[in-house]
C-alpha cells in the first residue's frame, strides 16, 4: 500500500529504504528552511541564532525521535 506523506508517497513502512531517506530529506529541508528565518520569526519561535546554528549543524540523519513518521 502506498501513502502521501508531505506530498510524496512512501511505503507502508516507515523502516523502508526509501522512508528513511525521504525522511532523511525532509530533515535536511527543515533545518536548511529554519536556518533561513528572519529574527521575527525566530523571536515568534523562541529561538535564538545560536539555536537555529547549534540545530543546523547537526547531520541529516540526527534526528529527534519524535520527529520520525509513524
Amino acid at each position: 500500500m502506498t501513502t502521501l506523506t508531505a506530498g510524496r508517497s512512501a511505503t507502508r513502512s516507515s523502516h523502508s529504504l526509501l522512508g528513511t531517506l525521504l525522511h532523511w530529506a525532509a530533515v535536511a529541508k527543515t533545518r536548511k528552511d529554519l536556518a533561513n528565518l528572519d529574527a521575527a520569526a525566530l523571536r515568534d519561535l523562541g529561538l535564538t541564532r545560536q539555536d537555529v546554528k547549534t540545530e543546523a549543524s547537526r547531520d541529516f540523519w540526527d534526528a529527534p525521535t519524535s520527529w520520525k513518521r509513524g
